[in-house]
């Protein structure tokens, strides 16, 4: 009896957690295309704000899977996609053809939570608002 109520819990707690997760992301893909402004980054647990000159960068995110992220007013055009099923949000610079993988941490209308590790596994969580 109790292996089979151990079976039970253990499969509720697999199905549950993955029907939540893919409501999580039913619509990232609408919500992700607008203008998104760097509000802070995080790293080693301490959150910083933009570094001095990156106040006014951003990324532009377009409903046909382009991007511009514009950076110290140099403008890079990409494209994006985006895999449901495990949260990764994907941009590949058209011109260097170098692809960055984000996994979405959180998302709402007006703000968005991206995580990003570098090759030595550091994450950095990127902190992003968007216009009203």
């Amino acid at each position: 009896m109790k292996i089979t109520l151990k079976l039970l819990f253990t499969l509720f707690i697999f199905l549950s957690s993955n029907f939540v997760k893919s409501q999580n992301f039913e619509n990232f893909e609408k919500q992700i295309t607008k203008e998104w402004r760097l509000k802070s980054y995080e790293t080693n647990g301490k959150k910083h704000p933009p570094k001095p000159g990156h106040e006014s960068d951003k990324m532009i995110f377009t409903e046909d899977h382009k991007t511009n992220s514009i950076t110290k007013g140099i403008s890079r055009i990409g494209t994006w996609k985006f895999d449901k099923e495990n949260g990764i949000l994907s941009i590949v610079d058209d011109v260097l053809q170098f692809e960055i993988i984000l996994n979405v941490i959180s998302y709402a209308d007006n703000n968005c939570v991206l995580e990003l590790e570098n090759p030595e596994k550091q994450k950095t969580r990127i902190y992003l608002v968007s216009k009203k």
